[in-house]
């Protein structure tokens, strides 16, 4: 491992020190170390980043790439680019933080399941009820505020990055009273869209939301 003495410190190392780690590894679709398959790419630097604030839990250096994954709530969790792949390692402090310590070693699991799972199924396969049960409480946390404010109370998120994510905001005031607003749900897989209601006006008192994908079928989480 070479580093450059002036760009970065301890938490630069252990990054890379993470990466030499992962070399070692065989996954599904090839070797880590010969030349990393695409699908494996935002696993390395996301838990390479996770790694970070494992060993220099009070350095925040983490915590730079964070707005990359905040700012971009809509891209898929292994999205590879735009420096989002870093800042997912948001998902895995939620993974090792959200029940409590003591889960460092999900983070081992994962790789270790590599061998037979594509990158998405070796996480998945570590989780209590999968992506299907976890996803959703994760982007709870994402919103960053309270009550949800997870990630400002794990890791004092909010002092150095934009703190949640960027909502989309509607102004609930007497002359919507009567309207209704229809909900874009084009949301692509292990991504979240978010939507907030400002009651400015004491005669608005509550909204209905009218979850039409109900009726089709759809199982639909409506506790967050």
């Amino acid at each position: 491992i070479e580093l450059n003495r002036s760009r970065g410190g301890l938490w630069d190392l252990s990054h890379e020190f993470m990466h030499a780690i992962q070399h070692g590894y065989e996954v599904k679709d090839g070797c880590v170390a010969d030349h990393p398959p695409a699908g494996y790419r935002w696993l390395m630097e996301a838990t390479a980043t996770w790694a970070e604030d494992y060993v220099y839990p009070d350095n925040n250096s983490e915590q730079l790439f964070a707005g990359s994954f905040l700012s971009q709530p809509g891209k898929p969790l292994e999205t590879y680019g735009g420096q989002h792949e870093y800042g997912a390692y948001l998902f895995f402090q939620y993974l090792t933080r959200f029940y409590g310590t003591g889960n460092e070693e999900k983070i081992r699991n994962i790789w270790n399941n590599t061998l037979l799972y594509g990158s998405l199924e070796a996480v998945d396969s570590v989780m209590h009820g999968g992506f299907d049960e976890q996803f959703p409480l994760f982007a709870g946390c994402l919103w960053n505020k309270p009550p949800a404010d997870c990630f400002a109370r794990w890791d004092h998120l909010e002092q150095n990055v934009a703190d949640s994510v960027a909502p989309r905001e509607f102004g609930m005031d007497g002359a919507t009273i009567s309207h209704s607003l229809e909900l874009p749900v084009n949301v692509e897989h292990m991504a979240t869209s978010y939507q907030r209601f400002v009651f400015t006006d004491d005669q608005v008192h509550s909204i209905v939301f009218d979850n039409k994908l109900e009726l089709l079928g759809w199982d639909i989480p409506t506790n967050l």
